[in-house]
């Protein structure tokens, strides 16, 4: 058929036409918002997985000025390797606050078990750094372990699954 023949669209065709791409093009343009967001979000969760950037910063630079401060004299530390034992404390509090700010503002597994190992270190640490009596103050660590069966039975339960059933709602985690 030549083109003579053909039959023209009409203008209601034409804003058809011009809707259906238009429409394209702004699903197209949701569509790489929704994913630049969601790489966003993951770029965020990804900085707070091990989350012990500024923690252990501070320990270093304490650690820094403590054995400055004993190599001038002004403190005297006889058990300095305690300080690495309180830096691993410091680790294990970042990785509990990372864990606790990308679940949601909400203690889970990761989270709780990382505090109670932060705080056993930062005992341990403290007995060492302050030449404290180990043998009146070992009762410390059972009121550790307490404190941790505590948080665990404080958290919802959760099946093998990591499915948490709180308030009634059925939540996947």
């Amino acid at each position: 058929m030549s083109d003579d023949l053909q039959p023209r669209a009409t203008s209601s065709q034409q804003q058809d036409r011009y809707s259906e791409r238009l429409a394209r093009r702004i699903q197209q343009r949701m569509e790489r918002g929704t994913e630049r967001m969601q790489y966003r979000m993951e770029r965020r969760a990804a900085r707070y997985v091990g989350g012990a950037t500024w923690p252990v910063a501070m320990v270093l630079i304490i650690i820094g000025v403590i054995l400055l401060l004993q190599n001038t004299g002004a403190v005297q530390i006889t058990n300095w390797w305690a300080l690495l034992i309180l830096l691993a404390a410091t680790i294990s509090f970042g990785t509990a606050y990372g864990a606790y700010r990308n679940n949601g503002g909400r203690l889970n597994v990761i989270a709780s078990r990382s505090l109670v190992s932060g705080f056993t270190l930062l005992v341990i640490a403290a007995f060492f750094l302050l030449d404290l009596d180990w043998e009146r103050l070992w009762p410390l660590l059972l009121i550790l372990i307490g404190i941790a069966a505590l948080v665990n039975s404080v958290r919802p339960e959760q099946n093998k699954k990591g499915n948490s059933y709180e308030h009634g709602q059925y939540e996947n985690r």
